[in-house]
């Protein structure tokens, strides 16, 4: 089996091809013409709150339990600039469930760049404003599970079967991790 490490580091690399007998498949990008009526425009800042509420309306429409949000402790960026997701199911989701979950993903504004699937796993990377999502759906175990998530919910991490996530909004990382820096060193 793949690591669940290993296919969030894919969908964040090249065109999704594996070079592994075409097993993963890159999709088109996805222009904004398809959106629903309700998503916000390309560009427009996209909050904390509602990338929870669009994974949320996805893991529903693909028949998905409710997901759960671990929680990061403090008010740094992983609170504000980082949503972790984790959605356990009784059975190993596969492509078609997770394909589901995309698809309402697609409808709330959100532009696929990667869907692989390999040994168990299914992955996807998508993005909305300045935030990038990264889904995989499968066993995964606790500890790729632990190294997958910030730091401070890392000893609170459980082997899973179902779907994890991370969205990040790097931009808002990178102007708090400077905020940080400024206060550390005086600035």
């Amino acid at each position: 089996m793949v690591p669940a490490t290993a296919a969030v580091l894919l969908v964040g690399c090249g065109n999704g091809e594996t070079g592994q007998g075409g097993r993963a498949e890159a999709t088109p990008k996805r222009t904004d013409a398809g959106a629903t009526p309700g998503a916000k425009p390309a560009g427009a800042p996209v909050s904390n709150a509602a990338v929870r509420a669009d994974i949320t309306a996805g893991m529903r429409a693909a028949g998905f339990p409710e997901p759960r949000f671990p929680s990061a402790r403090g008010d740094g960026a992983d609170a504000v600039c980082v949503v972790t997701t984790q959605t356990p199911t009784d059975i190993v989701p596969n492509r078609k469930d997770v394909g589901s979950l995309a698809a309402e993903l697609k409808r709330q504004g959100w532009a696929q760049k990667i869907f692989m699937s390999e040994d168990g796993l299914t992955g996807m990377s998508m993005s909305k404003g300045k935030w990038t999502l990264q889904l995989t759906g499968g066993r995964i175990s606790k500890e790729e599970l632990a190294r997958q998530l910030p730091p401070e919910q890392r000893a609170r991490a459980r082997a899973l079967t179902g779907v994890y996530g991370i969205a990040v909004d790097h931009a808002c990382t990178n102007r708090l991790y400077a905020k940080e820096r400024e206060q550390r060193d005086g600035g």
